[in-house]
Formats: C-alpha cells, structure tokens, sequence
C-alpha cells in the first residue's frame, strides 16, 4: 500500500493504460482488448486515506474489468497528511465530474446509460458515498448522466460508540480486523 508506480504489467485479455484528467489527475483504465462501446465503473482505491495508489487495487481492477466486461477507472488521489482532507476528495470529485462528460465517454469508450457506476474500498469506500450524495444533489452539469450503481467494499461509516444497540451484532466487520495489519 505504497504509492509505488510501476511499469503497468501487460494482460493478454486487458487494454490497460493510463491518462492525465484536467492535466493533474492520473487515472488508470482497465478495458477487455475485445470490447467495444462499454459501461463505466469509476473505482477508488483503499489505504486509510494515507496510503495506496493504483498498485493498491491494481488485481481487483484486472478482475473486475475482465469478469463484468466494464472499464474500470481507477482514481490516484492525493493523501493525508501532505495533502489534507478534503483534498483527495476533491481530486476524486473532479475525475467523477469528467467522466460525467461527452468528452470522457468519447475518450473512454464508454456509455454511461448502458451503466455509470461508482465505487471503492476502505477509504475508497467512504469518498464514494460522499461522491454520490454530492453528485445526486450537485450533478457536474445540466448535462450528466445520473449515476446507476454503488460499489462499497469494506467502507466504515459508523463509529462504535453511535451504533444502534439493536444493529450491534450486524455492525461487526471493523471489530473483527481492528487488529488487521492494514
């Protein structure tokens, strides 16, 4: 969970390369090479909002890409503490507000009627809700297309101390891996 870049690993079955949006965000594609016009999956890394970059969930993008027949946009956003929240947000607001455009679906080839999701995991996870409660209330223009799916792996919203005593023994996955390397 560095920010290591390394040489993208080629994949006989993925067109993976890698993009520059609004010349300051870098953004990793994933698209089967026997695809044509796609749905779109904008995908958020984990890493505690401190860690991670796109080497993070480099194998989940692969997978995902290859077994849904999406493309898949990863987000490398910038971190805490060098770069306070809510700057990772914002650089993630940002890269979703393109991918909302012509410009991108063109650049992209994609369709965001035949889908337009939006998702990530651990902190990746959390942004997400963020991003889609402002997009639904503030969609980027007049224009967007609406945002037809959410992904959240392992996000974290509750704080132990507020859970709903009658919701206890289902809010459990942050106290089983408290003690997680990660």
């Amino acid at each position: 969970m560095t920010r290591e870049r390394l040489p993208i690993v080629p994949d006989p079955s993925l067109d993976i390369f890698e993009l520059t949006v609004k010349n300051q965000h870098t953004a990793r594609i994933y698209r089967r090479k026997d695809a044509s016009v796609l749905p779109l999956f904008v995908y958020q890394h984990g890493g505690g909002f401190v860690k991670g970059g796109l080497e993070t969930d480099d194998k989940t993008c692969r997978a995902i890409a290859k077994r849904c027949n999406i493309c898949v946009l990863s987000v490398e956003y910038r971190l805490t503490p060098e770069h306070p929240f809510p700057i990772g947000f914002e650089d993630c607001w940002e890269v979703l507000s393109w991918t909302s455009t012509k410009e991108a679906e063109t650049q992209l080839s994609v369709d965001l009627k035949k889908g337009f999701l939006v998702g990530g995991t651990s902190a990746g996870a959390n942004f997400t809700a963020g991003l889609a409660h402002r997009f639904y209330h503030s969609p980027p223009s007049s224009t967007s297309s609406p945002i037809t799916g959410l992904v959240f792996w392992a996000g974290s919203w509750c704080h132990p101390d507020v859970r709903p005593t009658h919701l206890k023994p289902y809010i459990l996955s942050v106290d089983e891996i408290d003690d997680a390397p990660g």
